[in-house]
């Protein structure tokens, strides 16, 4: 027994157990102390070896969460929200953001996106202002609310509009389509260049596979009634009399004749679709972004549906990934 504990000082057993990690050495310094004969068997359960580590399970390696890893391009206009207001929708984009791991972001409408900073003198912050200021005083009305109608999952691989998409899952609150926003947009697109989806002044608005898709989905759910012009016919009231025009038929809305709109089209040709994103996320984080999540979100939180009033018109730089955006000025 000398042998085995002659590198171990134990002359005060229970100072040496009280300085020690770990029951077995505690349970040997006890057992000395009582005066107990110990085995050779308990000594060598009970001691650590000399020289060596205690034995530790193997490392495991976890790699971390997949993140979104698409580069936006270029300035954009955004309508921003009143900050008190957008409270309910703001917690919603921190909660999912730091759930997968991505940058938060305020609320607010993308008017018009990734567009050439060539085009506008770098992103300078005075042009800019300007340039914003003469979209805003030319408005009708200062007054613009957005009215979420529908929380929608939409995943939007690369592969969607020709190559363009952001590659990930870009849930949504969709606005109901006002004039206000109509003129909004129009002023925006006649003041500003091209973006990546609107051809500049003159150009009809593209429709794709996608915005097809997303447009079954979205038409479920009725929009504000739009009313469809009605045709004319003449009719006679007898000889030589003044012929009336008379419609042949009631207004119909345009959803009931199977005349759907484009994602990013109204019936003129020239409108947008208006909507608050709430989450940029990889395509593979369906365990916390999914249709029943965004079902959740508008059963459990209805303040998230809350009409809300736009408060700013603003220019952010959107060069990069989303921790690289960067607000310029706002009107």
């Amino acid at each position: 027994m000398a042998s085995l504990f002659s590198k171990v000082d134990v002359s005060d057993p229970q100072t040496y157990a009280a300085g020690q990690d770990g029951g077995s050495l505690k349970e040997l310094a006890a057992a000395i102390a009582r005066g107990e004969v110990v085995t050779e068997e308990q000594a060598e359960k009970w001691s650590p070896k000399q020289g060596k580590s205690p034995k530790l399970p193997p490392a495991t390696f976890e790699p971390p969460p997949p993140s979104m890893d698409y580069r936006f391009t270029g300035l954009s206009i955004w309508l921003e929200v009143d900050e008190d207001e957008a409270k309910p929708v703001q917690r919603l984009i921190d909660k999912y953001q730091t759930l997968g791991s991505e940058p938060s972001f305020p609320v607010h409408a993308t008017v018009l996106y990734s567009m050439d900073p060539a085009l506008l003198r770098a992103g300078d912050p005075e042009f800019l202002t300007e340039k914003l200021a003469a979209v805003v005083d030319s408005l009708p009305t200062r007054l613009i609310f957005l009215k979420p109608k529908k929380l929608v999952y939409f995943p939007y691989p690369k592969s969607a509009d020709n190559g363009k998409g952001f590659g990930c899952l870009m849930p949504f609150f969709l606005i109901n389509m006002s004039q206000p926003l109509v003129h909004l947009f129009e002023a925006c697109k006649n003041s500003f260049p091209p973006d990546e989806r609107h051809g500049g002044r003159d150009a009809g608005v593209r429709r794709v596979k996608s915005e097809a898709s997303l447009l079954d989905l979205l038409n479920r759910q009725e929009d504000e009634e739009v009313e469809a012009a009605p045709k004319w016919t003449t009719k006679r009231k007898g000889f030589l009399e003044p012929r009336e025009k008379v419609p042949t038929k009631e207004f119909t809305p345009l959803r009931r004749r199977g005349r759907v709109r484009s994602f990013h089209s109204l019936t003129s040709g020239k409108a947008y679709t208006p909507h608050l994103s709430i989450a940029y996320l990889s395509m593979s984080r369906t365990d916390i972004m999914n249709e029943r999540v965004c079902e959740e979100i508008v059963r459990d939180d209805p303040d998230t549906m809350k009409t809300v009033k736009a408060k700013w018109l603003s220019a952010w730089w959107t060069e990069g990934k989303v921790e690289d955006w960067k607000r310029i000025c706002r009107v």
